[in-house]
């Protein structure tokens, strides 16, 4: 059926070479969406931990800076600009094929190693600008790594849709999670009755 399909696309005169998908439609865009889970799980995570990070320094700098109020700059992405960035990073990685991946991953992998080797004291600083860097690097790590995990797999697609539910289950957790911080993280920890909060004030 995909055959069928895919035969009222243009021919290749009509269009450039790295327009063309090397894999069908429905498995590219399996694993783009596999990939941009994976980015929005990442980019949760970190916004959780920085914004964690800030509610401690604001708790060191009490007793020194009274009447400090810091405006929070990082806040979750609602509605229709979320979702429209989220599925242009899933078209992105969809189009993308695995070998522009592979690559993108180890472009990044040897800039990190060497800035990693020349960081010095600098190192955390590094690490976190790193990790800001690495998620489009790792959506194409994801999406690459599927395809050469189901290359030649007669119904991948199967596994493929498997894998982006569980992501995409994945991803609205994360981003939960990324809600209930930015809301109720410096109520809950200050009177330690919220179970979510305590795990991630004592880790």
């Amino acid at each position: 059926m995909f055959s069928f399909l895919t035969s009222f696309l243009p021919t290749s005169y009509l269009l450039p070479g790295w327009l063309i998908l090397d894999i069908n439609p429905l498995i590219g865009l399996l694993q783009g969406l596999v990939g941009a889970c994976g980015i929005s799980v990442l980019c949760s995570l970190f916004r959780v931990h920085l914004l964690i990070e800030e509610s401690w320094k604001e708790k060191l700098n009490e007793g020194t800076s009274s009447g400090r109020s810091s405006s929070n700059p990082m806040r979750a992405k609602h509605g229709l600009f979320g979702m429209l960035q989220f599925l242009f990073v899933t078209g992105i990685l969809a189009v993308v094929g695995s070998r522009v991946a592979s690559l993108v991953v180890l472009e990044f992998c040897l800039r990190a190693v060497s800035g990693l080797l020349t960081a010095g004291p600098e190192s955390r600083k590094f690490l976190q600008q790193l990790l800001v860097q690495s998620q489009f690097s790792l959506g194409c790590a994801i999406s690459c790594s599927l395809h050469f995990l189901h290359e030649g797999a007669s119904q991948c697609w199967l596994c493929l849709l498997l894998a982006a539910a569980l992501s995409w289950y994945l991803a609205k957790k994360a981003a939960a999670l990324l809600h209930h911080v930015i809301a109720l993280y410096k109520l809950h920890s200050s009177q330690r009755y919220c179970g979510i909060c305590i795990s991630l004030l004592t880790s």
